[in-house]
């Protein structure tokens, strides 16, 4: 298998770095992909991140309009900061078993194959640079704050409360808040930062 990433890498003048490495797991499950030289990896659900912006979008977009505050650069909910926001806004699902990927217009059976694809091929050429400059920027490390898991799981869950990941999604929560929408700049920004 690795001489076959070796050979698609030296056959493609136009990828920005040679020394990266893939991984290929057994399951269709994103992996990360690695640089040599300073071990970066990059670790960020691709399905948590979309289920964090869909909680955004749903639950926090509308209080942020109806007070016609715009969102700061610098909060970590601005779409600029997501990981994954151009990919996904480069996915058309055309009909029940096509998408296409904006980029190149090539057809997938299923979103996860066009996840994968994204995956593969496009932070191999174009965002490679970009993604490991991200640090900071995966939408899914909010996912505690965001409560993403009830969106991503249909079937309620009869839990016990973890108190420490409890607390812990507390002060992310209030982070988020703190940074997001300050009190001190004012009401409107006060209210947002209760929402």
């Amino acid at each position: 298998m690795a001489g076959k990433i070796d050979d698609f890498a030296s056959s493609r003048k136009d990828l920005p770095h040679r020394s990266f490495l893939l991984y290929f797991p057994c399951s269709w499950k994103s992996e990360p992909f690695k640089q040599e030289e300073d071990s970066h990896v990059v670790h960020c659900s691709r399905e948590r991140s979309r289920a964090d912006w869909k909680v955004i979008q749903e639950y926090l977009i509308p209080f942020v309009e109806r007070e016609r505050h715009t969102i700061s650069s610098g909060c970590r909910l601005h779409p600029d900061n997501d990981l994954y926001r151009d990919q996904e806004q480069h996915k058309h699902h055309i009909d029940i078993n096509e998408w296409r990927c904006g980029y190149c217009r090539k057809s997938f059976y299923e979103e996860k194959y066009l996840d994968k694809h994204f995956d593969l091929l496009i932070i191999g050429q174009t965002n490679f640079h970009y993604l490991v400059q991200s640090h900071g920027r995966c939408l899914a490390d909010l996912c505690g704050a965001l409560h993403c898991d009830l969106v991503m799981d249909s079937s309620p869950r009869k839990t016990k409360c973890n108190p420490s990941a409890a607390t812990r999604n507390k002060h992310l929560c209030e982070s988020v808040a703190d940074s997001c929408f300050p009190v001190s700049n004012g009401p409107v920004s006060g209210r947002l930062h209760g929402v």
